[in-house]
């Protein structure tokens, strides 16, 4: 009677594991559609949720635009900075954008008029690989900023420009863009050299990787809404738009913290 207890609940185990295996199937990204951009040397993207709209930069005439989903300008104004790589919204009122060589962020109020600006203290030791990408979580307050190489690093700022944690980035040969969408908890980072986007939770744990064929991939959004990610590519200049599906499992815990439970866990049960 034991044996066939244990079988019993050896076989509920086994196909409860396939199940939840089966609850999770591997994400991946569906092209939609791609857009052409009268837009010279876009190199940064940001989703408006305010208005459905997008917002990118252009690292050759220091303008921001304001653009449909599609691509077609609405408005436009030239900003006071050199290089611009990456743009994101905060809260209703603001943007913020970055300039890779002066390493400087720009708070700016949507009309286009300056608020705030910083240098930060991440140093290269080269101008043409700095400030990549820059995102914003309107929950924490924080902000996601990639330098590209040399160092390549993510660092994390609050809202008072004041850092929080940098991290050297091994996963990729370079950072181009990054967001971060508050819903899912999804941080998003894309790669020029790698020709990859990648997915980490707010844990900064990894969750996919998607190689797409798409050259100098610059500037990345996410439209939790409709789950469809933007990406510009500044060398075709060019806006496409993919579909995520199905929606990953966001709630991977890091190694360090699986490690820490598994032995709490096998000190529980010796006693």
């Amino acid at each position: 009677m034991k044996l066939k207890i244990l079988l019993l609940i050896l076989t509920v185990t086994i196909i409860s594991a396939c199940g939840g295996e089966e609850e999770h199937p591997k994400s991946h990204l569906k092209f939609v559609n791609s857009f052409k951009l009268e837009i010279p040397e876009p190199s940064g993207l940001a989703y408006d949720y305010s208005d459905s709209t997008l917002w990118m930069v252009s690292d050759e005439n220091s303008t921001v635009y304001k653009t449909d989903l599609e691509g077609n300008v609405i408005s436009s104004f030239e900003v006071d900075g050199i290089d611009l790589e990456g743009i994101t919204t905060m809260q209703k009122s603001y943007l913020a954008v970055v300039c890779e060589r002066d390493r400087e962020v720009l708070y700016l109020k949507r009309d286009g008029a300056l608020y705030k600006r910083k240098k930060l203290s991440i140093e290269g030791d080269n101008e043409n690989k700095g400030l990549e990408g820059i995102g914003y979580s309107n929950e924490t307050h924080q902000l996601y900023i990639v330098n590209e190489k040399k160092p390549r690093v993510l660092a994390i700022y609050n809202d008072a420009l004041n850092e929080i944690r940098v991290d050297t980035v091994n996963f990729a040969k370079d950072l181009s863009g990054v967001c971060f969408d508050d819903k899912y908890g999804m941080l998003w980072f894309v790669s020029d050299e790698s020709r990859t986007v990648y997915l980490f939770n707010k844990s900064l744990v990894m969750i996919g990787a998607f190689p797409l064929d798409i050259k100098q991939m610059e500037g990345i959004a996410f439209d939790h809404n409709n789950n469809l990610l933007y990406l510009v590519s500044d060398l075709n200049e060019e806006l496409y738009v993919y579909k995520l599906e199905p929606l990953p499992n966001m709630d991977k815990e890091p190694p360090a913290a699986a490690a820490e439970e598994e032995g709490e866990s096998e000190k529980s049960s010796e006693h």
